[in-house]
């Protein structure tokens, strides 16, 4: 396996994680032993500029601010006012030098040969020259500053008398002047001189790399061709002393670079691919893994798990990639504290002996343990102890956005935890491989979150968790622990030759690896035992109400059947159950039960409140349940439809039949009311008639009644006279009537003149009249309320037909009645709806169902003595003389029903 970096035991081999805070802590507190934790200076000290040429290597990983190990100072120059510092920055190639600070400033952008061009370290004077040429163009020993550029020539005036005149016709680029006349000119012009006090030279460490050419110039007796420095990346710093800052000492020299370019281990050729820079915190671990300070043979790396940890890391977010690593690493600093440190950037772990890492991302079990997989001995830490609870982060990290100074971050602090806890409790970690806040806040959100999911547990599993590995998840189960299929998180693995395979778990959620903060206090619950000294409300109230027979001649009456969910698991004595009218302040007085239902026996219509508690055998008791409302209909609610209904003649009768109701106060003090409508298209409940013989008993389910053409109906009336709400029907055609022969009809409609009580006849249309004439208002019009309806309608009126009918010679017939009629709500008027359209139950107005109209028979073979009236709508006669009449009745003074057709029609066998 190559160098291990902490030795294993003689016989027992520990596998254990690198990763940061508290997890190192639950395993210090198992194995009683706490490993350390990265201390802060490490963030300061890879900017520091050393003089010594012994000191350690330095390894960048990438992108990050360093300082210098110079390894040669060396002068030049006529009074030695040149210093060379020779500064070796990293250990090994690097893809870029950003930036160069000396005594922390910026140089920014260098020329071609090194030389700062701005700032501090850079000085520009004006200088003023004359120069003298012949001909048309010349080129001046300095670029003039725009605008200064004069040209004279000699010449003489009108008189003879010289002066400089100035040419205007000529062209300037950069310092050469061409066009001009051909004469002797003068050029008077001023110019800038640059003067850079800092060049700097850089070298990357490429193998191909050659030593620097300037100062082998400039100081070729201390340094030659041979001082190449391969594989370091180094710069050449030459200071100019007349600089007075450079007059006191070596300043502190420090460049921003992008460090080594590392090979990635998802490149099928690795480790011979082409090495790229990356600041991907898992190739950096394998990068450190393998180089000569840790000398970790690439062979015995499981390469599968750095492919799927550099896969997490590089996964978008909307700050980036996930996970990143920038810093520095000494060849002389605690190895495991430097992968530690690597591993905390990205969340992750680390195996000392197998090299098995993880990233901080969830994964789904692998492998599912329960109590019986337990071989050996089983301990547990029931969480993180409260001395080392905390609901917060301060700490520092090495800022990109403060030029990668060390910089406090802004506290990370989770409201949940704080008010869970009562107070604000603070740690401090700090972040040497992290440099962008957005970074920073989710790793100290994701051990914030994994500290408070502290319950681990240490015991000696089966051979069947033999291939487990480090970071990996399973679940376990254990009705003595109360915990089933718990998610746990494998923080550390021994095993032996003769022993069993000793697991460390410590629980573990989907949440804590989120980008979102948590919102409860403990995600992940130690146990699922229920707490005997908290008893959670009942749930799921539910209310049906019920008809039911009494014993003591009551007839029908009302309960109500509460019901609801028990508690999960725990052992509830009994349940308090209280009820009120929803309209009441005060619950009535409560009522027991022990189990999860009770029935409140005669309870009224109305709306009510219904509450549950529970109660366990310490006397402890939950709180109320939700407070469940509903209305109780009781006897006020509809009977059920009628169904199965079906008419076929028999023995001359119509036979109805249909099922038995179901509804008690039906069977009990109800009826079935069967109607007849003479149409057999078009038909409703609201044109027919009762039967004269269409009245049976609620419990009935057949009946005779008189056969003719038409729609027959039916409805349950139950012991309160509410009607079921939808008419069962059946259409009986001429088909099913045969044999018969109309031989005389008595017609009425549409003048009904015949002889009236209590009903009116007007526009073809015979109804019931107005309790109350219009001659007889003495109130004024605006108080009558409804012109159909003055002082209420009559319950009651007769139409007598308008001639007896001589049948010639008495013998037995047929009478036949047929009618055409409407029930309506003569206050129902559509003025006086204010609600829209669509939420109107009926165009025509709600169902009718206490209208009617009858016809009467009363026969005499003499017309003088006539029988009684008898009812009838298809009924047999023998008779010579008959004489007709109708009863329209009503049950409601607004509600009438109006006849268009009135007939009855005497038939003889054909």
């Amino acid at each position: 396996m190559g160098k291990v970096i902490e030795e294993a035991g003689d016989f027992l081999i520990n596998t254990g994680n690198f990763i940061y805070g508290f997890q190192l802590k639950i395993i210090g507190q198992i194995f009683g032993k706490e490993p350390p934790r990265p201390g802060r200076p490490e963030l300061k000290d890879r900017t520091t500029t050393i003089v010594a040429s012994e000191a350690p290597h330095v390894y960048v990983y990438g992108r990050a601010r360093v300082g210098s190990r110079v390894i040669a100072v060396l002068t030049s120059g006529s009074k030695d006012e040149y210093k060379h510092i020779v500064c070796e920055h990293a250990a090994h190639e690097c893809d870029a030098i950003e930036e160069v600070y000396i005594n922390g400033k910026a140089l920014g952008t260098l020329d071609a040969n090194g030389d700062v061009t701005a700032g501090d370290f850079f000085k520009q004077t004006t200088a003023e020259s004359s120069e003298t040429f012949t001909g048309t163009g010349f080129t001046l020993a300095h670029t003039p500053t725009a605008g200064s550029v004069r040209l004279l020539y000699a010449t003489t005036d009108s008189e003879g008398v010289p002066y400089w005149a100035e040419e205007l016709d000529y062209t300037l680029t950069g310092a050469t002047i061409s066009g001009a006349p051909i004469r002797t000119y003068t050029v008077n012009y001023s110019y800038t001189i640059s003067q850079s006090f800092v060049r700097v030279k850089k070298h990357l460490g490429a193998v191909s790399d050659t030593a620097d050419a300037a100062t082998i110039a400039e100081v070729p007796a201390k340094w030659t061709l041979n001082h190449k420095l391969t594989g370091h990346t180094y710069t050449i710093v030459r200071l100019d002393l007349n600089f007075r800052d450079f007059q006191n000492g070596l300043p502190d020299i420090e460049v921003l670079m992008r460090g080594k370019k590392l090979h990635d281990v998802r490149d099928g050729s690795y480790p011979n691919d082409t090495p790229l820079w990356s600041q991907n915190p898992a190739l950096i671990l394998a990068d450190y893994l393998i180089s000569e300070v840790c000398d970790v043979p690439w062979t015995d790396l499981p390469l599968a798990d750095f492919i799927t940890a550099a896969n997490v890391c590089d996964e978008s977010t909307a700050y980036g990639a996930l996970y990143e690593a920038n810093g520095t690493v000494a060849a002389d600093e605690n190895q495991r504290q430097v992968l530690e440190k690597i591993a905390q950037s990205m969340a992750g772990t680390i195996e000392p002996n197998t090299w098995g890492i993880t990233a901080g991302k969830y994964i789904a079990p692998v492998m599912a343990l329960t109590q019986a997989d337990i071989v050996g001995g089983l301990s547990y830490t029931a969480g993180t102890p409260e001395s080392e609870l905390f609901n917060g982060v301060k700490g520092q990290y090495i800022s990109a956005a403060n030029d990668y100074v060390s910089t406090d971050f802004a506290p990370y602090q989770n409201a949940s935890y704080v008010t869970a806890d009562g107070a604000e409790l603070w740690t401090d970690i700090d972040f040497p491989f992290t440099s962008e806040k957005q970074r920073v806040h989710n790793l100290a959100r994701i051990f914030t979150e994994d500290q408070r999911n502290g319950f681990a547990l240490k015991a000696d599993f089966s051979y069947k968790c033999w291939a487990l590995k480090v970071g990996q998840r399973v679940t376990f189960t254990s009705a003595f622990m109360g915990q089933s299929g718990k998610v746990y998180r494998v923080l550390g693995k021994s095993y032996a030759v003769d022993a069993a395979v000793s697991l460390t778990l410590k629980e573990d959620a989907a949440t804590i690896w989120d980008l979102a903060d948590a919102v409860t206090a403990d995600s992940t619950p130690n146990t699922d035992l229920p707490s005997p000294l908290y008893v959670p409300p009942p749930g799921n109230v539910l209310v049906a109400e019920a008809l039911y027979e009494t014993t003591n001649s009551s007839g029908v009456k009302v309960k109500a059947t509460v019901t609801w969910d028990a508690p999960a698991d725990v052992n509830v004595l009994d349940y308090t159950i209280e009820y009120k009218r929803y309209e009441d302040a005060y619950f009535l007085a409560a009522l027991y039960s022990s189990n999860t239902q009770i029935e409140i026996f005669d309870i009224t219509a109305g709306r009510y409140d219904f509450r549950v508690n529970a109660r366990n055998r310490l006397n402890i008791r939950s709180d109320w349940s939700t407070l469940k409302t509903v209305t109780i209909y009781g006897l006020t609610a509809l009977p059920g439809d009628v169904t199965g209904f079906t008419v076929k003649p028999f023995n001359g009768s119509a036979l109805c039949q249909w099922d038995r109701t179901i509804d008690l106060d039906v069977k009990i003090g109800g009826d079935v009311e069967i109607r007849f409508c003479a149409l057999t298209v078009g038909a409703t409940w609201e044109q027919s008639v009762i039967l004269p013989d269409g009245k049976h008993n609620g419990d009935a389910i057949n009946a005779a009644v008189s056969l003719a053409s038409g729609t027959y109906y039916a409805k349950f009336i139950d012991s309160t006279g509410n009607y079921s709400s939808i008419p069962a029907s059946f259409v009986v055609t001429e088909a099913l009537l045969t044999g018969w022969s109309t031989i005389a009809t008595s017609t009425q409609h549409p003048d009904f003149t015949g002889v009236k009580t209590n009903v009116a006849a007007s526009g073809g249309i015979l109804k019931l009249d107005s309790v109350t004439l219009l001659d007889s208002m003495s109130a004024l019009m605006d108080t009558w309320g409804y012109m159909d309806s003055i002082g209420g309608l009559q319950p009651l009126g007769t139409y007598e037909f308008n001639a007896v009918v001589d049948l010639t010679t008495a013998a037995s017939r047929r009478f036949h009645a047929h009618i055409a009629s409407l029930g309506y709500n003569a206050a129902d008027l559509i003025d006086d709806r204010m609600d829209l359209m669509d939420s109107w139950g009926d165009f025509d107005g709600g169902v009718i169902n206490d209208v009617s109209a009858t016809v009467f028979a009363s026969v005499s073979a003499d017309n003088i003595t006539y029988s009684s009236w008898v009812p009838f709508m298809v009924a047999d006669f023998n008779c010579r003389y008959a004489k007709f009449k109708v009863e329209l009745t009503s049950g409601n003074a607004t509600h009438n029903i109006q006849l268009s057709e009135l007939s009855v029609a005497i038939k003889i066998p054909a």
